[in-house]
């Protein structure tokens, strides 16, 4: 069967801490399982409760976030936890060093304007006043008690609440869906300070990038919209729904810092379990002669031992690790498939390295979909290549893009259907569907109007395209 080609981000590897860079966006992943170790029952809880979410790029393992951002004494990590406003060192030697970078860690790093964001960002830490008379102050950890941090910068488990049922009964909620309305209107300047005093870690970053942005605009005399394409999301932000519109959104740039890095690296761990499962499976040397006899566990082995060594000799020794690692998984995924039992259960081995993958911060879309991203082209020659739309439908699908909207949300925007329309949130449609009611008084109404909407703006747009290249 054909892989179906996609637009999205893949990858690229962080070897560590020492790779961040100022105005970076940190998600982190849930701390592996270590045996003996008692359950982190919160991060858990997060865990199973952001499952419940379906946003494209967004997975449920990510439990927190923050940003790096540029101090008088280096580069830290400036996060919201239970205790309040921290800031951490990046140094692994450290006394300070968060613990948070040891674990697979998603870096976002804005393309263009970095170096303005995080200079504004580095002024919101600094000590700028914030809502309600709150301060961050940049000061040595050991006179930041629980106590003192907690009363600028409060976490608050109701805003957390409050976030996961607003995304739950909504969507990733992009607040400007006019990727066209790149100025700011009129004189009133932006606030320039958002940050709750009461918060979580993904709103409090949701909430300093708002700030920074907005600034820059009141700055800009042109007065560039720059939330437009750096924040383009509702404040009421939960990790995973933070993480799907950083992934879907093509002004940032994604990389991964795995957890495998502290041991070995990524790809020589996956090689290590990979000798460990064909190990497991006993291959023994054969002839073609023998071949019959073997039995299907076996020949199994024999296959993937035979397809790592493949690949191992035309691997290049400067690709990218991640990408290497995700090359490997997709010439063994046939093989580790092949069920030797009763095909009742899904095969170990496959099980196995794909949640190995999955704790790397390797998710299933690399698997499913032939990815392209902008390592290769510009979004909008890959959507004219991939996707076949004219010069025109492929603009406006990089415009999309670039505001936050996922693949399948600007494809529709560009060639809209019912069908697609549906798809874009097949649960919420699916269960309003099932009143029936629901389905007659809103869902195929409302599906009918957007299609329509889309195919006449597209037909304006279009329009709009010929005649400027014609004149």
């Amino acid at each position: 069967m054909q892989i179906r080609a996609k637009i999205d981000k893949i990858p690229h590897y962080c070897t560590g801490p020492e790779r961040l860079q100022a105005g970076d966006i940190l998600i982190f992943d849930h701390a592996p399982k270590i045996p003996g170790r008692a359950k982190n029952h919160s991060a858990y809880f997060t865990v199973q409760q952001q499952g419940l979410l379906n946003e494209t790029g967004g997975h449920s393992q990510a439990v927190h976030a923050g940003f790096i951002v540029n101090t008088d004494d280096g580069l830290k990590l400036a996060h919201l936890v239970g205790d309040g406003f921290m800031l951490d060192d990046l140094d692994t030697e450290s006394e300070n060093y968060s613990k948070f970078l040891n674990r697979t860690t998603h870096i976002y790093r804005p393309r263009k304007h970095r170096e303005a964001i995080a200079a504004e960002l580095a002024e919101i830490v600094k000590g700028l006043e914030l809502g309600r008379g709150a301060k961050l102050l940049d000061q040595a950890r050991e006179h930041r008690t629980a106590k003192n941090a907690a009363a600028r910068v409060k976490w608050q488990a109701t805003v957390g609440i409050r976030s996961f049922v607003t995304r739950l009964l909504g969507s990733l909620k992009i607040i400007n869906h006019h990727p066209e309305n790149i100025y700011v209107e009129g004189d009133k300047p932006l606030p320039e300070n958002v940050i709750s005093k009461e918060s979580i870690c993904s709103r409090f970053v949701a909430d300093a990038y708002i700030s920074a942005c907005n600034r820059l605009t009141n700055r800009n005399p042109e007065k560039f919209n720059f939330r437009l394409f750096f924040m383009n999301l509702s404040q009421h932000t939960v990790p995973k729904t933070l993480q799907a519109y950083l992934y879907r959104n093509t002004t940032f740039d994604y990389f991964v810092m795995p957890h495998s890095r502290l041991n070995k690296g990524v790809y020589e761990k996956l090689k290590e379990l990979v000798m460990w499962e064909i190990n497991r499976m006993n291959p023994v040397p054969h002839t073609n002669d023998l071949n019959h006899l073997l039995t299907a566990v076996e020949r199994k082995g024999l296959d993937l031992m035979a397809c790592l060594r493949q690949f191992d000799e035309r691997a290049h020794s400067k690709e990218d690790l991640m990408r290497r690692s995700i090359a490997l998984i997709k010439e063994l995924l046939p093989i580790l498939k092949r069920n030797t039992g009763l095909g009742l259960v899904t095969p170990g081995s496959y099980r196995r390295i794909m949640k190995f993958a999955k704790n790397e911060g390797i998710f299933s879309d690399n698997f499913k979909y032939d990815l392209h991203d902008r390592s290769e082209d510009k979004i909008r020659k890959l959507a004219q290549q991939q996707y076949s739309f004219n010069k025109p439908l492929a603009k406006l699908y990089r415009n999309y893009r670039r505001i936050g909207y996922s693949d399948e949300e600007a494809k529709f925007e560009c060639k809209p259907s019912y069908g697609d329309w549906f798809k874009i949130s097949p649960v919420r449609n699916a269960l309003i569907t099932c009143t029936f009611i629901g389905f007659f008084a809103w869902v195929l109404p409302h599906g009918l109007a957007r299609a329509s909407q889309a195919r006449k703006r597209n037909l304006q747009f279009e329009n709009c395209a010929n005649r400027i290249s014609v004149r």
